[in-house]
């Protein structure tokens, strides 16, 4: 599993294609090439932040379906603790 907490403090979505320059929505420019550098690779970078966000919500399934199956083997499942746990482990416990 990646460990995304090394990525806390990146520049926020969304990045974009700026001729050799990867920016923010303000045009800072956060990184520079000075190669040439294909445009499936340009396009890689760019949408780095939101490949970050998109393994941060996968990796909270993984949580649930993980305490889930442990919940199952230690205690048996039972249904009506779904939506608690759901919540627990997607960080959104009432």
């Amino acid at each position: 599993m990646i460990d995304t907490d090394k990525y806390e403090g990146h520049t926020p979505a969304p990045w974009m294609k700026d001729g050799n320059n990867i920016c923010d929505t303000y045009g800072n420019v956060v990184l520079r090439y000075h190669y040439t550098v294909t445009t499936a690779n340009h396009t890689l970078i760019a949408d780095t932040p939101l490949l970050l966000a998109e393994v941060k919500r996968l990796q909270k399934y993984e949580r649930f379906f993980q305490h889930m199956d442990d919940i199952h083997h230690t205690h048996g499942l039972l249904e009506e603790c779904w939506e608690t746990e759901v919540l627990k482990v997607i960080g959104e416990e009432e």
